[in-house]
């Protein structure tokens, strides 16, 4: 229960409490405690994307290649954050992609190697990596989006789930440079301009599978408070993400023709 409507109906109590006549004998009723559900914005911020990477030699063609995804809840209990009111929950059902695939083309604009790209999501961020620091590769991207949309939400807090790549078996030799699969941490917290919905307030994409908890939520404001562009990183908790990154292997092939003869 929020703890704006505790106050209200402890004082609500009080008063009933202090106009009530006690007569001896009389057995006090027992009121039930009373149940709240949330509504949901369903409109704001409820798409979450994140970059696919494919990394190739600076004078390789892209490849044809789609590489899947998918998400799940990351099947963590729930869990109290220390020293605030904020749970740290597991996802839930209902999430879907627009497109489940990261899915490139021998026609992909590519960006040479060496560059930095930006961490992409609601967060107003801009978390700069690096894709490859070998300047003879280049790479091309794709952005996979997921919509919660249809996720109902049930109570302020931080939403967990595990975000999965599958990579490609056959048609070439695809490396996996960064894990295949990430943590996704979805922010929802009570809406400024009505206090019975919530709303999704950020999200953040950790490089790996974590269990631990978010440092963001401060104490002195532990009802709301979520600053998603603040997330501490360590190598411990896990650090932001762009997305996915694999690599094309391609080998050089050296051919001639050999003349035998006395000519």
């Amino acid at each position: 229960m929020k703890k704006r409507r505790f106050l209200a109906g402890f004082a609500a109590t009080a008063i009933a409490a202090s106009m009530m006549t006690v007569t001896a004998g009389a057995t006090e009723a027992t009121e039930p405690t009373p149940s709240f559900t949330y509504t949901n914005d369903t409109t704001t911020n409820r798409s979450f994307s994140f970059n696919k990477y494919l990394v190739v030699d600076k004078n390789t063609t892209v490849p044809n290649v789609e590489f899947n995804f998918s998400i799940a809840p990351a099947g963590i209990q729930t869990a109290h954050l220390t020293d605030t009111k904020v749970e740290l929950y597991n996802g839930l059902t209902g999430v879907t992609f627009t497109d489940s695939k990261g899915t490139f083309t021998t026609a992909s604009t590519t960006t040479p190697g060496g560059t930095a790209a930006s961490f992409t999501g609601n967060t107003g961020t801009a978390t700069t990596i690096k894709i490859t620091d070998d300047t003879s590769k280049k790479y091309a991207t794709d952005a996979v989006t997921l919509d919660f949309s249809n996720v109902v939400f049930t109570e302020p807090g931080v939403y967990r789930y595990t975000v999965s790549e599958t990579v490609p078996t056959t048609g070439g030799a695809y490396t996996a440079l960064t894990a295949t699969q990430r943590t996704l941490d979805v922010y929802v917290q009570d809406d400024e301009g009505d206090s019975d919905k919530l709303k999704v307030m950020g999200y953040v994409l950790y490089d790996k599978v974590i269990t631990g908890a978010p440092t963001n939520v401060t104490t002195a404001d532990p009802g709301v408070g979520y600053n998603t562009s603040e997330v501490a990183e360590s190598d411990a908790t896990g650090k932001k993400s762009s997305g996915f990154v694999n690599s094309y292997e391609t080998h050089n092939l050296t051919f001639g023709k050999e003349v035998t003869g006395n000519q």
